[in-house]
Protein backbone atom coordinates (compact mmCIF):
# COMPACT_ATOMS: atom_id res chain seq x y z
CA UNK A 1 0.00 0.00 0.00
CA UNK A 2 1.21 3.51 -0.91
CA UNK A 3 0.74 6.80 1.16
CA UNK A 4 2.81 8.68 -0.96
CA UNK A 5 -0.20 11.22 -2.05
CA UNK A 6 0.30 12.14 -5.03
CA UNK A 7 -2.39 12.61 -7.36
CA UNK A 8 -1.30 10.33 -10.39
CA UNK A 9 -0.12 7.54 -7.80
CA UNK A 10 -1.44 4.33 -9.62
CA UNK A 11 -2.84 3.33 -5.45
CA UNK A 12 -2.95 7.07 -4.02
CA UNK A 13 -4.77 9.01 -7.12
CA UNK A 14 -8.31 7.14 -6.80
CA UNK A 15 -8.27 6.82 -3.36
CA UNK A 16 -7.99 10.70 -3.69
CA UNK A 17 -10.87 10.65 -6.39
CA UNK A 18 -8.51 10.87 -9.17
CA UNK A 19 -9.12 7.55 -11.24
CA UNK A 20 -7.40 6.20 -14.22
CA UNK A 21 -8.94 4.58 -17.28
CA UNK A 22 -7.84 0.68 -17.56
CA UNK A 23 -7.74 0.92 -20.94
CA UNK A 24 -6.68 4.44 -22.50
CA UNK A 25 -4.66 5.61 -19.15
CA UNK A 26 -6.05 8.76 -18.95
CA UNK A 27 -6.58 10.61 -15.61
CA UNK A 28 -9.89 11.65 -14.91
CA UNK A 29 -8.35 15.20 -13.58
CA UNK A 30 -7.11 15.59 -17.06
CA UNK A 31 -10.41 15.26 -18.47
CA UNK A 32 -10.80 11.23 -18.39
CA UNK A 33 -11.21 9.47 -21.32
CA UNK A 34 -11.46 11.18 -24.65
CA UNK A 35 -13.92 8.16 -26.28
CA UNK A 36 -14.89 6.43 -23.38
CA UNK A 37 -17.86 4.23 -25.09
CA UNK A 38 -14.40 2.68 -27.26
CA UNK A 39 -12.73 2.51 -23.69
CA UNK A 40 -15.83 0.21 -21.79
CA UNK A 41 -15.91 -1.73 -25.64
CA UNK A 42 -11.95 -2.60 -25.49
CA UNK A 43 -12.56 -3.28 -21.63
CA UNK A 44 -15.11 -5.55 -22.53
CA UNK A 45 -13.95 -7.07 -25.02
CA UNK A 46 -10.70 -7.65 -22.91
CA UNK A 47 -12.39 -9.28 -20.04
CA UNK A 48 -14.07 -11.96 -22.74
CA UNK A 49 -11.01 -12.57 -24.04
CA UNK A 50 -9.56 -13.11 -20.64
CA UNK A 51 -12.29 -15.61 -19.24
CA UNK A 52 -12.21 -17.68 -22.55
CA UNK A 53 -8.36 -17.99 -22.03
CA UNK A 54 -8.97 -18.83 -18.27
CA UNK A 55 -11.95 -21.51 -19.28
CA UNK A 56 -9.02 -23.03 -21.78
CA UNK A 57 -6.78 -23.29 -18.79
CA UNK A 58 -9.33 -24.75 -16.76
CA UNK A 59 -10.09 -27.51 -19.20
CA UNK A 60 -6.50 -28.49 -19.94
CA UNK A 61 -5.78 -28.42 -16.04
CA UNK A 62 -8.89 -30.83 -15.84
CA UNK A 63 -7.77 -33.22 -18.66
CA UNK A 64 -3.81 -32.77 -17.02
CA UNK A 65 -5.34 -34.44 -13.53
CA UNK A 66 -8.26 -36.67 -15.33
CA UNK A 67 -4.53 -38.39 -17.18
CA UNK A 68 -2.85 -38.17 -13.37
CA UNK A 69 -5.83 -40.03 -11.98
CA UNK A 70 -5.64 -42.73 -14.98
CA UNK A 71 -1.83 -43.39 -14.43
CA UNK A 72 -2.37 -43.39 -10.90
CA UNK A 73 -0.22 -40.57 -9.62
CA UNK A 74 -1.11 -38.14 -6.82
CA UNK A 75 -3.82 -36.36 -7.64
CA UNK A 76 -5.03 -33.82 -5.50
CA UNK A 77 -8.47 -34.46 -3.16
CA UNK A 78 -10.28 -31.40 -4.57
CA UNK A 79 -9.34 -32.32 -8.30
CA UNK A 80 -9.78 -36.00 -7.66
CA UNK A 81 -13.68 -35.29 -6.03
CA UNK A 82 -14.33 -33.11 -9.16
CA UNK A 83 -12.77 -35.45 -11.58
CA UNK A 84 -15.06 -38.08 -10.05
CA UNK A 85 -18.39 -36.41 -10.07
CA UNK A 86 -18.57 -35.62 -6.21
CA UNK A 87 -19.64 -32.41 -4.80
CA UNK A 88 -16.44 -30.26 -3.45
Amino acid sequence: MCLCGDLYCWSCGPAQGNDRCVMCGRWSMDGGCEDRAACIQAEQKYWDTYADDLQEEELLAMKFWESALERGEYVPPRMREKILGKVV
